[in-house]
């Protein structure tokens, strides 16, 4: 009965690196429920945001932003644009705690399955990537539809999913749990208006790519006491601190979630207009809200670590390295008590919080070359491309 039961489970195995893909239609439970060119409209509608088409090289139309024209490797916005375009609600499951937080017990039509997103190490580790798989209970028996597999594999019991659940989290795994979400408004509703659909969930991706690093960053300990110098920010209450963060800035911090330990190194208010030539009085305005968004997105990005760095973390006329949430690598010094040097970008104010989050002001943008060279507003191609070079030099001399 068992063999007949998976013989009607629809799975889908790997191709290429299409394993979203796979396992959306596995999800779901149906051939082309989504294709690749559906996918891949998606992922160029988000381009729209983040991107500006002059700009590209060549290489562009291969390696694209969310994905790759090739082989696929869809990001995490592709996924939750698809699955609202479905009707479905994405929930980022906190990996702190475990997955007996989860309620397994609810109803097939409430709770749709589980995503899995898996870091995975190849060729004696020279090769990182990660990929997504399926878990979904159909008739009262939960199945893993990983596309890896031959077939679906049958979990016996929920305490069996939960260990399952539990060893993902614990080798640096991310769970997403689906829900049903708003059945009767049109798929087409979505799909329309998928940029709008983007920017209100684009703080949830940004969260989501925030987690999947916390592996990749140093332990440094702290004692409790290292953090009671903090000057707090209470926004809404206009203050010192918080009139040199700026509008902009703290549309930056308003993007993380204040009771999870992050550090930000935001831009001041002049080096916004100085080095990406925004203003908040301009850039916030209706026609351009959406576009100071993205790019708001992609500096936090750069910029932020999920975890408490406070200036007294780095040691004096030393330096330590990690990686942003982004992966974009990071070299921070303290020149003196009050000064901190990331990426050769000096700090106007340190130890600034809300929350959870430790926020220092810096005299700069933190980014990558590509992203200074992009975003030179008014510059020529020729001055663009000295930007890059710029930034690349100080990144290796770091």
């Amino acid at each position: 009965m068992e063999e007949s039961s998976k013989e009607e489970i629809y799975h889908e195995k790997q191709r290429l690196q299409f394993c979203l893909l796979h396992a959306l239609n596995n999800l779901l439970q149906g051939k082309d429920l989504f294709n690749r060119a559906d996918l891949d409209a998606i992922a160029n509608q988000l381009v729209h945001i983040d991107l500006q088409k002059e700009n590209w090289n060549p290489l562009s139309l291969i390696f694209k932003p969310h994905h790759n024209t090739l082989t696929g490797n869809y990001d995490i916005n592709v996924l939750i644009a698809a699955l609202e375009g479905k009707g479905k609600k994405v929930v980022w499951h906190d990996r702190r705690n475990g997955a007996s937080s989860i309620d397994l017990s609810l109803s097939e039509e409430h709770l749709i399955g589980i995503i899995l997103n898996i870091p995975v190490s190849k060729y004696g580790g020279l090769w990182r990537s990660r990929h997504w798989v399926a878990l979904k209970r159909i008739d009262g028996l939960w199945y893993n539809l990983d596309s890896d597999l031959d077939g679906p594999k049958p979990l016996k019991h929920e305490e069996e999913v939960r260990e399952f659940l539990d060893d993902i989290i614990s080798q640096g795994g991310e769970l997403l749990i689906l829900m049903e979400f708003m059945k009767k408004l049109r798929r087409g509703y979505y799909l329309n208006n998928l940029i709008a659909l983007v920017c209100v969930f684009v703080s949830v991706s940004c969260l989501l790519v925030l987690l999947l690093s916390i592996l990749r960053l140093p332990d440094i300990p702290l004692e409790r006491r290292d953090l009671e110098f903090l000057h707090p920010l209470k926004f809404g209450k206009r203050s010192n601190e918080e009139g040199r963060l700026g509008e902009l800035g703290k549309r930056m911090v308003a993007m993380l979630p204040d009771d999870l330990a992050f550090t930000v190194f935001v831009p001041s208010e002049k080096a916004f207009e100085r080095d990406l030539k925004l203003l908040a009085n301009d850039s916030l305005g209706q026609q351009k809200e959406n576009d100071t968004f993205a790019i708001l997105s992609r500096v936090l990005g750069f910029s932020a670590v999920p975890q408490h760095l406070p200036s007294v973390a780095v040691p004096l006329d030393g330096e330590i390295s990690f990686d942003s949430v982004s992966g974009f690598r990071l070299d921070a010094t303290r020149v003196s008590g009050e000064t901190l040097v990331v990426n050769t970008v000096p700090s106007e104010q340190i130890d600034l919080s809300k929350g959870e989050i430790i926020i220092h002001i810096m005299c700069g943008v933190i980014m990558d070359p590509e992203f200074a060279g992009d975003h030179a507003v008014g510059r020529t191609e020729q001055e663009q491309r000295l930007v890059r070079e710029w930034y690349c030099s100080q990144t290796e001399y770091m």
